[in-house]
């Protein structure tokens, strides 16, 4: 890609000197060695005497320790040979690292960063995926008796706290054991999404809303809701296993190929039972409508994170309402969006409803097909 945008530059005249190419900073809470890549990549683009640039706090986000996390990555960066950065100039730990890269990093290569890299990013995963054993605790319990099923200071007794308690840990590997004691203490396997499984889904998001808990407890939660839903089913008379809580349509617009929101929303909408149609990134108008006919879909969710596609993603609702008035109406079907770059008052310009995060996107969606299915009852 580089080489080919590289030539068009040089056939308009430009030179290497006057391009930087931004080879995207990847989130690591989503994949640890996702960094690396980038960092390997400015490294490669360096050696061909390209300059670069990064947004570098992408690389901490939905994780603790964040500038702790950004002025390592940074640094190491700068080894690499990064050109000019996007830093947050208020972080007192990043302006350290820019005068230190300011100073010279020449003596030192991007090996002789990378363990301070890697040992800021293990701390913080450590954190934030399962949290110091104090913590955790005090978080479970906190979570626990908030709902009324755990006695501050004890431990989970009844089928219902171990389940909870374990999606809390993200434990799929103890969902089939504990939602089949659930239901042998008179709970209907029917009735565990709504009187367990969502609750504590949403207490969680409302700690991650809080900064008080963090995308990878967010993302172990709804990978053991989703293997508990995988269970229920199979404990359900066919028509009910068959059946879904709603159909959602999700992709990231056209002209926008950024998916790690979407792909979070995804997960935990799949984990309460949603039919999900994921159609990926970068997606045409045409193949929204086409999907959101053929599957009778409930909820459109389009993403982007660019503000250069925000005129894509207008466009798009624009094509929706027109062509398939029900979602226009937003009641029995609707358009949700979000995304870094969107807001709620851009969103209302557009008449779409607004999610400023996965568990919100989560709840507006369980609203809509709540109100359907009642309506149909």
């Amino acid at each position: 890609i580089v080489k080919r945008v590289r030539g068009a530059a040089h056939s308009y005249g430009l030179q290497d000197n006057d391009l930087l190419f931004d080879p995207l900073t990847m989130a690591a809470a989503t994949d640890n060695d996702a960094p690396n890549v980038t960092l390997q990549c400015v490294q490669h683009l360096t050696t061909l005497g390209l300059g670069t640039v990064l947004g570098v706090s992408n690389v901490s986000h939905g994780l603790p320790d964040r500038p702790i996390l950004n002025a390592a990555f940074a640094a190491a960066a700068v080894a690499a040979g990064l050109s000019a950065a996007i830093v947050n100039p208020n972080d007192s730990l990043m302006r350290q690292a820019v005068k230190v890269a300011n100073a010279g990093f020449n003596h030192l290569s991007l090996d002789d960063l990378l363990p301070e890299w890697d040992l800021a990013l293990a701390e913080a995963l450590r954190k934030a995926a399962r949290g110091d054993h104090a913590r955790l605790s005090q978080t479970v319990e906190a979570l626990h008796s908030a709902a009324g099923v755990l006695e501050p200071g004890s431990e989970p007794r009844t089928a219902s706290q171990r389940l909870r308690h374990a999606v809390l840990r993200g434990d799929t590997d103890s969902m089939a054991e504990l939602i089949d004691a659930v239901v042998a203490e008179g709970t209907p396997a029917g009735g565990i999404v709504d009187s367990l499984l969502s609750p504590t889904l949403q207490d969680l998001g409302d700690d991650f809303a809080r900064g008080q808990a963090f995308l990878p407890q967010l993302m172990l939660a709804a990978a053991a809701m989703k293997a508990a839903v995988a269970h229920i089913r199979t404990l359900l008379p066919p028509a009910l296993a068959d059946s879904a809580a709603g159909k959602v349509l999700f992709c990231t617009v056209k002209g926008d190929v950024h998916s790690i929101g979407k792909d979070i929303c995804v997960a935990l909408l799949e984990s309460q039972g949603f039919k999900l149609y994921d159609l990926g990134v970068d997606v045409a108008i045409a193949d929204i409508l086409e999907t959101a006919v053929r599957e009778d879909i409930d909820v459109i969710c389009l993403s982007a994170l660019m503000t250069t596609t925000l005129p894509s993603m207008q466009a798009t609702v624009e094509s929706i309402h027109a062509q398939l008035p029900a979602f226009r109406e937003g009641r029995l079907k609707a358009v949700l969006v979000g995304g870094a770059v969107v807001s709620e008052r851009w969103a209302s310009s557009i008449s779409a409803a607004y999610a400023p995060d996965a568990p919100s996107c989560v709840r507006f969606v369980q609203s809509i097909c709540r109100h359907k299915s009642s309506l149909v009852e």
